[in-house]
């Protein structure tokens, strides 16, 4: 609809699917939209709106409103949209229609979150957690110190008032003899103590005001100083005032002596009863859901009812009668505490609130404790270590360093009364950090009989220990039956001993010592420890003296021994151990990986900064040798790193079969063995045949391997548009490969040791070149009528078998098939990542290059290492033998849900779908200078990503975003012969990839 200037049909109209589009019009105002009550998306762009106001409010299912390029200017306006819980996505600019004027503002994108932090899209652009979350930590920050200006001005005023009032009495007495003049210089003090009242609190009131508007603009803008009656603050005022969202400070009661009645205020957040005469907050208790209170001015002399409002953030309780501050403890959310001008003399009080883990701001000035306590302030700043501002002082770094060096000392009980306070239950203590405190001794603080039965966690790191079997405290640690973690980092330590009688120990952290070798009396105690950390030591061996193999039961399955029987694995010392720590150490031999593979619920380990991960194969060994590993040196293992380590992986694994030798045929040395471990680099050997299509070339270089009992056939040749020809040369390679094998083994007598031939095939196999088929796709489909050299390679192997040839054979049909492969025809993972890389240096969006019924389309893919899994699987199990099978990654998907997924992880704009041919598009000779700029940029030499002509495979890619049809296929057949692998999510095998393409810079992504 276009010419609209008002919505006088509204009324009358049947909205269909709750949605409602008006852009481009000259609507000025929101009345009459009201009766829509169920309207969920709601696009007004480009119209002549200037306010919203409450036109909105009763929108409840609105989920997204688009009011771009229209004239609303100020945030008032804007938070009105923050009652609206249920909206997603708001688009104040948006770049094909434009901004509001409130979008050009400093810091509105940190206002929009602030006061709408359940939006998951502003202005078109996906909000991530991190995002909302560093928005609603900026505008925290600066309401804490605005908060804290406001407070110190009304303190200082509060201080000058009572000074007044004190010379006033002190004027008063002196005068009390002239009887006559008394009463009118009396009226006459009065008199100007009421006008320098009043003139003082209306000048602090303009302070207040002033900070409270600099704080609604972000801290961007401040105002000078200047009495109320200056016109340009007026101006200055009204103009922010229009443009910015007013703070407001929630305004108190006077008069009152009890807080009753506030029972039915159960969702009340702010509560202010300042300056009035209650003496107890007991009615408050229940107000669970309060978080800011201010209780100055009262004669309040306990905390004790408060201590179940365990989320309160802000708590003022200035001038009361205080002298305690018991009850505050159990307040863990509480980020400002102001109780200055109270009772409070005994500095432990203070010390009560060091439990208080976000306790930021405190104020204690003018209680008795700041004077009695010797060097208060560095006391305090040491005992409350979150601590930043005290008594409106922000603590500085070299206070803090002051304090430690001034407090830090030897562990002894005493000590612990200080750090913890003598009131404090020693049976209740879970968590000790005496770190940093130049402690060589821990006396007799654990001796047997001390009450640490429940300590937990026990951290000793950055003391100069050089042992701990000689610390009698440490001796002793067997009398702390409940402690699950130790932490002795950065230490001196050269052995680990002294942990007897830690069985519950399940978190050992000593990095930072001179620890060189693990030995079995140390380790063998600690049965239910998972996470162990060692880095930065001199550890050259993962290896244990004999000891060890004493210490643990001698299941061959757990323990390995070496030739020469002198040393073993880690093996069954540590069956829990779920993360072990060892980077910064000397480890050297690709040995060490094999005895990290005894540790079967090993899940997360870090070697980095030893010699062995500097090698090639370093990553991809370790992956093969623990298979369970889902983080390497603080690294994810994506499933196409595993895919990566498969091709290692599967030659190791057949080498080590005993009975097996790998022959990788291929037109060049593809792999690299030189540092394969073990010398299983010499039972593999690469055979070059520079054409498979020539008989004799293939029987010439295969002639001497007579003792092949296993083929896997992945060979391909395509001409591009001749299918019969296409099926001649496939089946030519097949044949060549099989026959050369036979006669070899037939020349040496050995004729019938081939015993499996496997076949790559593909979705081909159905048509889908052709156009739509039947889906889900099952193997007993039936065949079309074109050519198809699928068909004829499975009926070449069926009639081998069937002529009685020894081998069975078995096909599988991926579609299609994910992994990194340079120079493939179907590899449409290529694809993706340079089209991504291009749209990115063009500043383009990344938009699906195909038609919408191919963006809304169920489709499959398969990882490349599951398809090697299944391989294997069906060249060795008898299930598979002689038939032909599906395989996917055992999920479909749309490109409408994972297309937008890439977009966002590659940190690019999705626009909606546009065709067009990437083939015609991607190959002009700008994107491949583009291409080479991008490489050049990026430094990158990979022979691979430079051959832009032959890395990427546009055509195909053209292909399979122009399948405008359903194409999946049903895996039933391959999961009851007995395959369980698939069981992957395709949208995380994408991302995947593209990560490992990235960080092995192999695309400039």
């Amino acid at each position: 609809m276009v010419g609209l200037k008002r919505f006088p049909f509204l009324t009358t109209l049947k909205l269909i699917d709750q949605v409602l589009w008006l852009a481009d019009n000259y609507i000025s105002s929101l009345s009459g939209i009201s009766a829509l009550q169920q309207l969920q998306q709601l696009n007004l762009a480009r119209n002549d709106i200037g306010s919203i106001g409450s036109s909105l409010l009763s929108h409840t299912a609105l989920t997204s409103l688009n009011l771009a390029d229209n004239k609303i200017s100020n945030f008032q306006d804007v938070a009105n949209l923050a009652k609206l819980t249920g909206l997603q996505e708001l688009c104040l600019a948006d770049p094909f229609w434009g901004e509001c004027p409130v979008a050009g503002l400093c810091n509105y994108q940190t206002f929009m979150l602030y006061l709408m932090p359940h939006l998951s899209s502003l202005d078109t652009l996906l909000l991530a957690a991190e995002t909302k979350a560093a928005a609603c930590a900026t505008f925290t920050k600066k309401q804490l110190y605005y908060n804290m200006r406001i407070r110190t001005m009304r303190r200082a005023a509060a201080g000058l008032l009572r000074q007044a009032k004190a010379g006033c009495q002190a004027q008063l007495s002196s005068i009390q003899a002239a009887a006559t003049a008394v009463q009118a210089r009396q009226e006459q003090l009065t008199a100007r103590l009421a006008a320098d009242a009043q003139a003082s609190a209306a000048a602090l009131e303009d302070a207040v005001a002033r900070l409270q508007l600099e704080l609604s603009s972000g801290g961007n803008i401040r105002l000078e100083e200047a009495r109320a009656d200056e016109p340009w603050l007026a101006s200055c005022q009204e103009l922010l005032s229009s443009r910015l969202l007013p703070a407001g400070e929630p305004g108190g009661v006077h008069g009152i002596t009890d807080v009753q009645g506030l029972q039915g205020c159960g969702q009340l957040q702010e509560l202010n009863v300042s300056g009035n005469l209650v003496t107890e907050l007991g009615e408050l208790s229940r107000m669970s859901s309060l978080r800011q209170l201010d209780a100055s001015g009262n004669c309040i002399s306990s905390l004790l009812p408060l201590a179940p409002l365990t989320g309160l953030s802000q708590l003022s309780v200035e001038g009361n009668q205080l002298s305690s501050l018991a009850g505050l403890a159990s307040m863990t959310g509480l980020l400002e505490l102001y109780a200055a001008h109270n009772a409070v003399a005994d500095v432990k009080e203070a010390e009560r609130l060091s439990v208080l883990p976000r306790l930021v701001i405190i104020y204690l000035e003018g209680n008795p404790l700041v004077a009695a306590a010797e060097d208060y302030r560095h006391l305090l700043l040491y005992r409350l270590r979150h601590l930043k501002v005290l008594d409106g002082a922000p603590a500085t770094a070299a206070e803090l360093a002051a304090a430690r060096a001034k407090y830090s000392g030897r562990l002894t009980m005493s000590f612990l009364e200080e750090q913890l306070g003598s009131s404090c239950s020693l049976t209740a203590i879970r968590s000790l950090d005496v770190s940093g405190l130049r402690i060589r001794d821990v006396g007799s603080v654990f001796i047997r009989g001390t009450p640490f039965a429940s300590l937990a966690e026990l951290v000793l790191d950055d003391n100069p220990i050089s042992s701990l079997a000689p610390l009698a405290g440490l001796t002793a640690l067997q009398w702390l039956p409940g402690l699950r973690s130790l932490f002795v980092s950065g230490n001196e330590l050269q052995r680990l001993d002294g942990l007897e009688g830690l069985g519950q120990l399940r978190e050992l952290v000593a990095d930072r010592n001179k620890i060189r070798v693990l030995e079995a009396d140390a380790l063998a105690p600690l049965v239910r420890l998972r996470e162990l950390r060692l880095e930065d030591n001199a550890i050259r061996s993962l290896c244990i003296t004999p000891a060890a193999a004493a210490a643990v039961p001698s299941s061959p399955s757990l323990v390995a021994v070496a030739g020469d029987g002198s040393s073993s694995s880690l093996g069954g010392l540590l069956p829990s151990l779920c993360v072990l720590q060892l980077a910064g150490n000397r480890l050297m031999d690709m040995a060490e990986l094999d005895r990290l593979a005894l540790l079967p619920g090993l899940l997360e380990v870090a070697l980095a900064g030893n010699p062995l991960a500097r090698k090639q194969v370093y990553r991809p060994m370790l992956i093969s040798r623990c298979p369970q590993l889902q983080v390497i040196d603080s690294q994810q293992v994506t499933p196409q790193e595993r895919d990566y380590a498969e091709e290692i992986y599967l030659v190791m694994h057949l080498a080590q079969l005993g009975s097996w030798k790998v022959y990788a045929v291929s037109r060049k040395d593809k792999l690299q063995y030189d540092e394969m471990p073990d010398g299983l680099g010499d039972t593999v050997t690469a055979v070059q045949v520079t054409d498979l299509l020539d008989a004799n070339a293939v029987s010439t270089a295969l002639s001497q391997l007579p003792d092949v009992t296993h083929i896997f056939h992945c060979a391909y040749l395509t001409s591009g548009s001749d299918q019969h020809k296409d099926a001649v040369d496939n089946l030519a390679l097949l044949k060549h490969v099989v026959e050369a094998i036979e006669a070899a083994q037939s020349s040496d007598g050995g004729s019938g040791k081939l015993q499996h031939v496997y076949v790559q095939a593909g979705a081909k196999w159905y048509g889908q070149h052709l156009g739509k088929y039947k889906t889900p796709a099952k193997e007993s489909d039936p065949r079309y009528m074109t050519p198809n050299f699928y068909y004829d390679m499975v009926d070449y192997a069926q009639a081998r078998v069937a002529a009685g040839a020894s081998w069975t054979w078995s096909a599988l049909l991926p579609n299609p098939v994910i992994g990194y492969s340079p120079g493939s025809y179907m590899n449409l993972l290529n694809a993706i990542a340079a089209y991504a890389a291009l749209c990115k240096e063009a500043k383009l969006p990344f938009r699906f290059p195909g038609p919408d019924a191919a963006y809304e389309a169920l489709t499959e893919c398969c990882d490349a290492r599951l398809l090697a899994e299944a391989a294997l699987f069906t060249s060795t199990s008898p299930a598979a033998a002689n038939a032909i099978f599906n395989v996917s990654n055992g999920d479909v998907f749309r490109w409408s849900e994972v297309w937008p997924l890439i977009g966002k992880h590659l940190g690019l704009e999705v626009a909606p779908p546009q065709a067009v041919s990437l083939a015609t598009a991607m190959t002009t000779p700008d994107k491949q200078q583009a291409w080479q700029v991008l490489l050049q940029q990026q430094q990158l030499q990979s022979p691979a990503a430079a051959a832009y002509e032959k890395l990427v495979p546009w055509r195909f890619a053209d292909f399979c975003f122009g399948m405008g049809w359903d194409y999946f296929q049903s895996v039933t057949k391959l999961r009851r012969a007995g395959f369980e692998g698939m069981r992957l999510d395709s949208a995380e095998v994408w991302l995947g990839w593209l990560d490992e393409l990235k960080q092995r810079r192999l695309f400039p992504l």
